[in-house]
């Protein structure tokens, strides 16, 4: 017919065939059909056929020992899956499943090297798709195509289905058409009733073929169903790419009869999502850590009801457009990344995550807190310089560390108080390293107070902070500039601030097997004495902290889509009375750089970020 023709040139795999071409492979097809939760591919399986998905969703997953399945992809209608195993001869690398009920064609390996053998652009195109996805696996050990349905899910008694839904809808317009499916329209388009027939009902083929129509047709559908139990509803789970959770944030945590119920029923194996809805004065959720506590999802979202800057901040995440910001370590420094954000809000550019390290995850918690950069300024001002983190009044006997952290622990107090990072209007993380296991941490929930001390945790300088036996530190000592976190988020695009110095700590004395403090501490007080040059015990130790990550910033620069540097060097990682000249160095560095990117082409940054911002 003239839709597979139609949609068989749209493919990765036959794009630029000739008509013709695309008749003869068309007569030749095998079509499969899956329900959801089907396994079409295992890993460690011979391949013997690579598949085109017509409609549907997949899963792709591989194992790994002792612990569970990495999810490595999500596929969408028009990508091919098993090109490598029948390329190769080699046994199937990952397991793949249907995420909701899938229509497929399949190419046997006889087939396939017919098809090679008839059109030798085929195999071309192949081992571009093959290029592109290693790139971008090396890029990012995770990505996923944007979903095609979304399906809204009460989880409260009385969500606001049907106003999210509209605003969802015209929302996402922006991006491409988009469908706002319910029960009515069903019934207004097919026949009065026909919606809530079962699915093994005659008119099953003909509810099926249509509702594969509308989504053939339109960038996105939204599916609202009618309550649970009803064959509507369980039609509309049938079809998720993805599931939306809608509830009231001011509701009881408790699940709603259709989460308990249908969401358990194995109708569907879709990512879930919980978006919770807040009346428009809120000025800071609260309570979200029950509301997470009582379901598997990925990620939530915080939305105040009408509010169109919320629902395009949800829009982006939800499809792969979100934009991240990034922000390194750097003890004083790390305050330029005040100016940075100064530049992005001049520049309307929106920020949907935000990460750190160190002063990096500081400054992005005071961002995620809903700080503009000037209350972040004056907040700095108040907390940095007036309350110091300078240590006269902190030193204790050495044992542990040279001081006790009680000054730096009751700025973070000040600007973190006793939010739980659940409760954050922007998705936000930092990041820590634990002596103990060897290893680094992401964190993403629990209290902020608690994971800005242990990200900024400076070692021998300030106490290590101790959870569950484990001590934690500063996370600089292993991830610099956690790109590569911000990426497993499945950001859309990744700006990177970097505030780090490339040679420092250089010295111009002279000196032996050891080297005494007294003589240096003699011609610091002496007015008349030479003044050595040479690095204290925080900037040797904040230096060693910082130099396994500058040693990695070529790689990880080239994983973030905007990197910026910015010239500090000129100020001490405790320079922190010079707050309002690092400020302005980070702004006019980065301001030109910024307003340049944000108004390039789209193809040269995130996809319709102007239509979202």
């Amino acid at each position: 017919t003239s839709e597979i023709i139609a949609f068989l040139s749209s493919t990765s795999l036959l794009r630029g065939l000739d008509e013709p071409a695309l008749r003869a492979i068309a007569a030749e097809l095998e079509y499969v059909y899956l329900s959801g939760g089907e396994t079409l591919m295992r890993e460690g399986e011979i391949g013997d056929a690579l598949y085109v998905l017509l409609n549907g969703r997949l899963r792709i997953v591989a194992s790994r020992p002792g612990k569970d399945e990495n999810v490595v992809n999500e596929i969408g209608p028009g990508e091919t899956v098993g090109e490598m195993a029948i390329l190769t001869g080699e046994p199937r690398s990952a397991t793949v499943r249907t995420i909701r009920d899938c229509a497929l064609v399949k190419f046997s390996k006889a087939a396939f090297d017919d098809l090679v053998e008839k059109y030798p652009k085929t195999m071309m195109q192949l081992a571009r798709l093959i290029v592109l996805r290693f790139q971008e696996m090396v890029r990012s050990p995770r990505f996923e195509t944007e979903p095609a349905t979304i399906v809204l899910v009460p989880a409260s008694e009385d969500a606001p289905l049907t106003d999210v839904a509209r605003h969802l809808v015209a929302t996402l317009g922006a991006m491409g058409t988009t469908l706002h499916v319910h029960r009515q329209l069903v019934d207004d388009c097919l026949g009065r009733g026909v919606a809530q027939l079962p699915s093994d009902h005659e008119e099953n083929s003909r509810i099926v073929g249509w509702l594969s129509e509308q989504e053939g047709r339109h960038k996105f559908v939204v599916y609202e169903p009618d309550t649970w139990p009803s064959p509507w509803a369980a039609r509309c789970l049938r079809q998720a790419d993805r599931i939306l959770l809608v509830g009231r944030a001011d509701s009881p945590p408790a699940l709603s009869r259709f989460e308990s119920d249908a969401l358990g029923s194995g109708l569907t194996s879709a990512a879930t999502e919980l978006v919770l809805v807040h009346s428009q004065g809120t000025t800071r959720p609260t309570g979200t850590r029950g509301s997470l506590a009582k379901r598997r999802v990925t990620t939530h979202h915080h939305v105040r009801h009408g509010s169109d800057a919320d629902m395009r901040h949800l829009v982006r995440r939800l499809t792969g457009r979100s934009i991240g910001l990034v922000l390194s370590g750097g003890g004083a420094r790390g305050l330029a990344h005040i100016g940075v954000v100064r530049a992005l809000e001049e520049s309307a550019v929106p920020i949907d995550v935000v990460g750190g390290t160190s002063m990096g995850g500081i400054i992005a918690g005071m961002y995620a807190l809903g700080y503009d950069s000037r209350s972040m300024l004056d907040l700095s001002r108040r907390g940095f310089v007036k309350m110091g983190v300078q240590p006269l009044m902190d030193y204790t006997p050495p044992i542990v560390s040279l001081l006790n952290g009680r000054r730096a622990a009751a700025v973070v107090k000040m600007l973190a108080a006793d939010t739980q990072i659940e409760d954050l209007w922007v998705k936000y993380f930092c990041v820590s390293t634990n002596l103990t296991r060897a290893e680094g941490l992401v964190h993403e929930d629990g209290p902020l107070y608690k994971w800005l001390l242990a990200t900024a945790s400076l070692p021998g300088y300030y106490p290590p902070i101790p959870v569950d036996g484990d001590l934690l530190v500063d996370g600089g000592l292993l991830n610099l500039l956690p790109a590569d976190v911000m990426r497993r988020l499945g950001v859309g695009t990744i700006i990177g601030v970097d505030v780090t110095v490339r040679q420092d700590l250089r010295t111009d004395m002279t000196y032996q097997d050891y080297l005494s403090g007294w003589p240096l501490l003699w011609a610091r007080l002496n007015p008349f004495a030479r003044k050595p040059r040479i690095p204290n015990i925080f900037g040797i130790l904040s230096r060693a902290v910082t130099v396994n990550g500058i040693y990695h910033l070529e790689s990880v620069k080239q994983s973030v889509d905007l990197y910026l540097h910015v010239p500090v060097e000129q100020f001490e990682l405790g320079d922190w009375r010079s707050l309002d000249r690092i400020v302005e160095i980070g702004y006019e560095s980065a301001r030109e750089k910024i307003a340049g990117w944000a108004a390039s082409p789209p193809e040269r940054r995130l996809p319709s970020m102007s239509r979202l911002a």
